[in-house]
């Protein structure tokens, strides 16, 4: 009985996920992380079925590790995501003096840190290589499209609007326009130097930028409820650069919502070192399969000639260099918000 107790504290001592199963997935054994995890006491775990109590379902779970382990008697190594939460689970096969499984150790670990860790250092070694390649692009592509915007409104000016060329040359002049604008954005993204770091109040930096876009938001009819704590610190930022990833995801947020509709900001101390401002709309949401995409450099949903798709690699570059964060959820057909943590001054 005393080894039975201390093994139970030994086992409750560990910060990962373990239980142990029969071969019929009765649950024969829990730890506490395990139970704090999924919100659940002993009483009510143990001689139950581990996907009744721990997935709420009536038959096994697709791809069930504990079944994988049984079928194979080897051990099984999985990755599940559980309630918003990256778990990597590894499972142990028990045998008696028979060498017949008796049952199913499962151990899992939660990786999602690790899991945003390592996407972030894919995405910003990613980014550098593409900031490195834009730049050149970019000033590669000036000289001859400052040449055929130039001697396109010049040939425009020479011709009256009945002459058969005057269509063509508008097409001209506004292929090289959208051309152009790439080319200012591939500059823009790499040259997502933050210079100008000072202490800057958040609310005044919010109000800056509504007002850039206060015509937009009337003649869109869209209404802006704003929720800012009171006595927030100062904020650690480049403020053009802060107002911009701001205006480029309230701009977005309007053309989510071309029949009107609400766009909230809200404000909040998120710890002792950051700051965060929130940006949900009631527009058409993001699919899943795009949100992971988002950020990526060229990445557009808008219609040809609209966007770029460098306004949120943009961003991200900006945030992450004033030692910030952003993150998004969406739902398609519900709406999309936008969260950015940024540094306290201190």
């Amino acid at each position: 009985m005393k080894n039975k107790t201390y093994l139970k504290a030994a086992f409750d001592g560990i910060t990962d996920l373990i239980f142990i199963m029969d071969k019929n997935f009765k649950i024969t054994f829990v730890n506490k992380a395990l139970m704090e995890f999924f919100s659940i006491d002993n009483n009510e775990v143990i001689g139950k079925k581990c996907y009744e109590i721990l997935h709420h379902r009536g038959d096994i779970c697709e791809n069930c590790p504990g079944e994988k382990t049984k079928e194979s008697k080897d051990i099984t190594i999985t990755e599940k995501s559980i309630k918003g939460e990256i778990l990597k689970y590894w499972t142990y096969p028990v045998f008696n003096g028979e060498k017949e499984l008796v049952s199913v150790v499962s151990y899992g670990r939660n990786i999602t840190n690790q899991k945003r860790i390592e996407q972030q250092l894919i995405q910003s070694e990613k980014l550098t290589g593409i900031g490195r390649l834009a730049a050149g692009v970019a000033h590669e592509l000036n000289n001859p499209l400052a040449s055929i915007l130039g001697f396109s409104e010049l040939m425009l000016e020479s011709i009256g609007k009945d002459s058969p060329l005057h269509e063509f040359l508008i097409d001209i002049i506004e292929s090289a326009n959208q051309s152009k604008k790439i080319v200012t954005g591939l500059l823009e993204y790499a040259r997502q130097s933050v210079s100008k770091t000072g202490s800057h109040n958040i609310i005044k930096v919010i109000d800056r930028t509504v007002s850039l876009v206060k015509h937009t938001l009337k003649v869109k009819e869209i209404s802006v409820i704003v929720d800012n704590e009171e006595d927030l610190p100062g904020i650690k930022v480049d403020m053009q650069k802060t107002i911009q990833v701001f205006l480029n995801i309230i701009t977005n947020a309007i053309d989510s919502m071309p029949d009107g509709g609400k766009l909230f900001i809200k404000t909040r101390k998120e710890s002792d070192k950051y700051i965060s401002v929130g940006f949900r709309d009631s527009g058409i949401g993001i699919p899943e399969e795009n949100l992971n995409k988002i950020f990526d450099p060229f990445f557009t949903i808008k219609e040809a000639g609209i966007g770029t798709g460098l306004g949120l690699s943009i961003c991200l570059g900006i945030i992450e260099q004033q030692n910030g964060k952003i993150d998004v959820k969406s739902e398609f057909g519900k709406g999309t918000t936008f969260k950015i943590s940024l540094p306290i001054e201190y």
